[in-house]
């Protein structure tokens, strides 16, 4: 498996050789990998794809998208990203399970992935998206779209429901 910043740093030849989208789905799965990689960084290793063969590759490593007919014109359609804190953290990672979003943070801080200092209160954000916004869909550990969504805004869950056990 190659990490991302192995990806980044050799980005123009293995966009060269038609792998990036092959490798990128596998390196970005797994969140150590996500370790030292900038927002920015990770950003334009994902512009640097096709999205269609991003997709197909996607699905080629057993990641189906919803079944929902898309040619229902479905958009924009409603994301939600689950943060540990209550500032907005970038990331790609948006789901359109609200309890996901609810659930991502809890899990989180149960396994420090944020550190020890921070804020131990969670927050969910929403935003719209277009299809075309959209980079590809996953489904590792929970349905995911990788997406930049322009603009979000925090919606209001009492904290209440990130302490209940799942």
């Amino acid at each position: 498996m190659c990490d991302l910043i192995n990806l980044f740093s050799n980005l123009d030849n293995i966009k060269a050789q038609g792998r990036l989208e092959e490798k990128l789905i596998p390196a970005y799965l797994h969140a150590e990998n996500l370790q030292g990689v900038s927002f920015v960084d990770l950003k334009k290793l994902f512009d640097a794809c096709d999205k269609t063969v991003l997709q197909q590759q996607a699905e080629q490593q057993g990641h189906q998208p919803p079944t929902r007919d898309v040619s229902q014109k479905l958009n924009p359609f409603t994301v939600f990203r689950g943060c540990v804190g209550n500032e907005f953290r970038e990331g790609m990672s948006w789901t359109t399970d609200l309890y996901q979003a609810i659930k991502y943070p809890k899990r989180a801080k149960s396994f420090n992935w944020h550190g020890n200092d921070a804020d131990q209160s969670c927050s969910v954000w929403c935003a719209l998206v277009e299809l075309d916004e959209i980079y590809c869909y996953l489904n590792h550990y929970e349905p995911e779209f990788i997406v930049c969504p322009k603009d979000y805004w925090r919606v209001d869950i009492p904290q209440k429901f990130f302490e209940q056990q799942s």
